[in-house]
């Protein structure tokens, strides 16, 4: 985070400085996100750190991106430029391991005021990236405060550089933000009963209670009403087998994508999931933000809401969990929401699915009996052995 000395008004204008200038980052330019949700991370601790306090040095957090940190690195190195004792700390202390500690005291605010203090530097090259600077706030000079310097050159230098940087693959970045945030906490196993309503022209039809087991990933066992009927499904190493009074009456190949975002996601390796996400016939590497219900939502599969004829699955971007999934089949469009989250054992589990077919409703699931089983029997996914299995 950032310290800097400053006073009352100025220290809320530079705030407002920071926040104004990351909200034009997302306006105005097509740069990396995680850049960008960097300098909002800054934005946010610039605007706190600056009007809560005063008389304290600058401090660089380690948790930055190393494009920022060159970036602020640059900065520090522009303000220090008459100061050489300060210039030569600067340089020489600027390590991976001391950077989080790292304080770098500025000259005084009477001194940075003066006229020589803000002469325009010069392009620096950084010895070590082989990055180039050249400030963007040369306009500025000695008129400024030195809080509203600060929050200026860091912010515009940081966006300086996002913005020669390539966007990140979007499809990557969120299967593997969703992974971090859930691998090791998310549940490997879920045993729940479900009733199922099955809908025409918006009228329940018929009614059903099924039983299920669940063990990412990848394995799914579905008794359709009880296991004495010999009813139901099993999903195995991407393939799913039908069953019907006890035998097999179908074997084909299916990635399941509710299994592969809802739960698999979090149990293999990011690049495992993008492969069969690509599979399903959705494109990964298109993406656009929304919201949905107040809440932020990232989509992939389509570059904008008005592609609705996609492969698409939509994640709740501060949760990171599935919300939805969109599939185009022999030319019908197909959706399927995880809905009605709820905390269980300290678990978010879905307790609502409902299921559309060209915008109709056709059948809506609701979790009931819902566990989660310290292990599972790996037999109950043996197809050889669908009749007898029971849990």
């Amino acid at each position: 985070m950032l310290y800097c000395r400053n006073h009352g008004k100025a220290a809320y204008s530079a705030g407002f400085l920071a926040y104004s200038l990351s909200g034009y980052c997302y306006s105005l330019l097509s740069i990396n996100p995680k850049i960008v949700s960097q300098v909002n991370t800054f934005a946010g601790y610039v605007y706190k750190e600056i009007y809560f306090f005063t008389a304290h040095p600058v401090l660089i957090h380690n948790r930055l991106d190393l494009r920022v940190k060159v970036a602020l690195r640059g900065m520090l190195l522009h303000l220090h430029q008459n100061n050489l004792p300060a210039l030569e700390w600067v340089k020489k202390d600027w390590s991976g391991a001391k950077q989080a500690e790292n304080i770098f005291r500025l000259q005084s605010i009477s001194t940075c005021r003066s006229k020589n203090s803000w002469a325009k530097p010069k392009q620096w090259n950084d010895p070590e990236t082989g990055y180039k600077f050249k400030p963007l706030i040369s306009f500025m000079k000695y008129k400024l405060n030195l809080s509203f310097f600060i929050c200026a050159i860091l912010l515009l230098d940081a966006v300086n550089v996002a913005a020669a940087i390539s966007p990140n693959d979007p499809g990557k970045e969120i299967i593997e933000q969703m992974h971090r945030r859930w691998a090791g906490k998310w549940y490997r196993n879920l045993q729940f009963e479900q009733t199922v309503e099955f809908y025409k022209e918006h009228k329940v039809v018929k009614q059903e209670v099924w039983q299920e087991l669940l063990n990412a990933p990848g394995n799914l066992h579905l008794r359709f009403n009880g296991f004495e009927t010999g009813n139901g499904a099993i999903f195995r190493n991407d393939s799913v087998y039908y069953y019907t009074n006890g035998a097999m009456t179908k074997k084909e190949a299916r990635v399941h994508q509710l299994l592969l975002l809802g739960f698999d996601v979090y149990f293999q390796d990011p690049s495992v999931t993008i492969q069969k996400l690509t599979q399903t016939g959705m494109d990964p590497n298109l993406s656009y933000d929304t919201i949905i219900d107040h809440k932020p939502v990232v989509v992939l599969g389509a570059k904008d809401p008005s592609s609705r004829h996609s492969n698409q699955c939509w994640i709740d971007k501060e949760n990171l969990y599935l919300l939805k999934v969109m599939a185009v089949k022999n030319g019908h469009l197909s959706e399927i929401e995880f809905r009605e989250y709820k905390t269980i054992q300290s678990y978010p589990v879905a307790t609502e699915i409902t299921f559309k077919t060209d915008q109709q409703l056709v059948m809506v699931e609701k979790y009931f009996n819902i566990s989660f089983p310290a292990s599972v029997n790996p037999d109950v996914y043996d197809p050889l052995h669908f009749l007898p299995a029971r849990w």
